[in-house]
């Protein structure tokens, strides 16, 4: 990795004085450290270390270079093209090499270790854990529509009021510092920077931040705050070259040329808006993604809120799920995001949806495993249910499954033409006016036996009366309405009955 005077100055600060310092240009230029001795020629991206009276009087540069001085110079470095660092006079050369050596070293294993993560996709986050003992600073990166999609924090870091922490754990920024954001007219300003800037915030706490941008567009923001340490000038560089590493991950889950990529998108929503798809074409689409028709998926569907309308931010949103929940697609859909993942054991792909889109914030309706592509537009519609009657009845959770709520939209499908108590058996309505009429509670107790799988010790556990009260009453029941209930469809329908009856309470 080449390194600029700044990164240089920094880590040479740690351990000797610097005396003067001139800083010509910023770019990651220098290559290797040289001792210069008479006979060396000064050459471009080399760093020279020489005694301060070693160096010519007028040395000739064929294109910038550094120059570490131990000691003041007998030339003056201000008018050249070089870098220079003047460190105080009697210290050892080799120690002062040594030193600069092992800080190209340093950011050397770094870069590696960071072109590896690339190559080996272990994700945005190992860039950023890597990255966190180059600045030792908090790393924060969220993405456009503000969700934390990575950070890292030193051991040592401060307890105290940093309002863009709030809710880093929770996956997303406060509401009311985002509506804070949206009216400040220099906030909107920095959506237009292209490098690493320095930013204070209204709480006086320093920033640098560098946007992410992706096809042209911004895409999210990764920012380090000055909590822990002084801000270094080689910082910038550094947070620069995470920045480029974390574009190189985005493009690399995105490997398919943009047209080829979405193609299975466009066909996905003709299937779900009822139009016939080439199967031919399906196949060929999701052998891009190493898919194939006949294995199972699950259906997610995502419940976009007002303010990700107001900042168009769903296809980033999409973008984010793919990248962090791997093997599915998602995309924008009648103003929610509908997506399709891919399952490698169902149990295990579950827990990762869950994970993932647990840090999003959204509420999520999942469906049951889909193994029938034709179906598409039905699992669609089961996510879309798990979704209405999980934000209904449980609105405490996040995920919701359409096995679980199943039930309650069979009982409301039986009644969309038909009041419930339409749909009770007569035998029940028999039962019902009985219990009116005489103050009984054989509705009660034949719902308990039902309940109890026609058990009789457990139901008189659970009507907490004694053996002879309740024989009495199921013999009265039995005679009143002429059955024994061992006949499955009138056990059914009886406690779909019972059901129906709670509804309507």
């Amino acid at each position: 990795m080449n390194l600029n005077i700044d990164i240089i100055a920094d880590s040479l600060r740690k351990n000797y004085e610097l005396i003067q310092i001139e800083v010509k240009h910023k770019e990651l230029t220098f290559e290797q450290v040289v001792i210069y001795t008479d006979e060396v020629s000064f050459l471009p991206a080399r760093v020279y270390v020489a005694e301060g009276g070693q160096l010519p009087q007028k040395p000739f540069f064929e294109d910038f270079c550094a120059i570490v001085s131990i000691g003041k110079s007998s030339h003056s470095f201000i008018d050249s093209d070089c870098d220079y660092i003047e460190l105080e006079a009697g210290l050892s050369l080799a120690q002062v090499v040594n030193s600069i050596q092992d800080i190209f070293n340093k950011y050397n294993r770094w870069f590696l270790d960071m072109k590896e993560a690339v190559i080996n996709e272990q994700g945005i986050q190992k860039l950023i854990d890597l990255t966190l003992p180059i600045l030792g600073n908090p790393i924060y990166l969220h993405d456009k529509a503000y969700h934390f999609i990575g950070f890292a924090e030193p051991p040592n870091m401060p307890t105290k009021k940093d309002p863009y922490q709030i809710n880093k754990c929770n996956g997303r920024f406060p509401r009311d510092l985002l509506d804070q954001l949206k009216d400040t007219p220099f906030f909107e300003n920095t959506f237009k920077t292209t490098k690493p800037t320095f930013y204070i915030d209204k709480g006086d706490v320093n920033y640098i931040y560098d946007n992410i941008w992706y096809h042209g567009e911004y895409w999210g923001r990764l920012f380090v705050d000055e909590s822990v340490k002084p801000f270094d000038k080689g910082d910038y560089a550094i947070i620069e070259i995470l920045r480029k590493m974390i574009e190189k991950i985005l493009t690399k889950r995105n490997l398919f040329p943009e047209m080829k990529y979405r193609l299975l998108e466009k066909n996905l929503i003709e299937m779900l808006e009822g139009y016939n798809v080439d199967r031919n074409c399906l196949e060929e689409e999701l052998k891009q993604y190493e898919w194939d028709i006949c294995d199972t998926y699950f259906c997610i569907k995502l419940q976009m809120e007002k303010i990700d309308l107001m900042l168009n931010t769903m296809v980033n949103t999409c973008e984010v799920i793919e990248l962090e929940l791997g093997d599915c697609i998602a995309f924008p859909y009648q103003e929610e995001i509908i997506g399709l993942v891919h399952i490698d054991g169902a149990s295990d792909t579950l827990r990762r949806i869950k994970r993932v889109l647990k840090k999003l914030e959204y509420a999520v309706g999942i469906s049951m495993p889909l193994t029938d592509f034709r179906e598409l537009p039905y699992y669609c519609k089961q996510a879309e249910i798990a979704l209405k009657y999980g934000t209904k009845e449980n609105k405490a959770e996040q995920i919701h499954r359409f096995e679980d709520y199943c039930f309650s939209y069979m009982l409301d499908c039986c009644t969309k033409e038909l009041k419930p108590n339409m749909l009770y058996p007569p035998m029940l309505n028999k039962l019902i006016e009985h219990d009116q009429k005489k103050s009984t509670s054989y509705v009660e107790t034949l719902r308990a036996f039902l309940e109890n799988d026609l058990k009789a010790a457990q139901t008189m556990r659970a009507l907490y009366v004694q053996r002879s009260t309740f024989l009495y009453r199921m013999e009265r029941i039995e005679a009143l309405l002429g059955t024994d209930f061992k006949d499955n469809k009138t056990k059914i329908h009886l406690l779909m009955a019972f059901q129906l009856m709670d509804r309507e309470e």
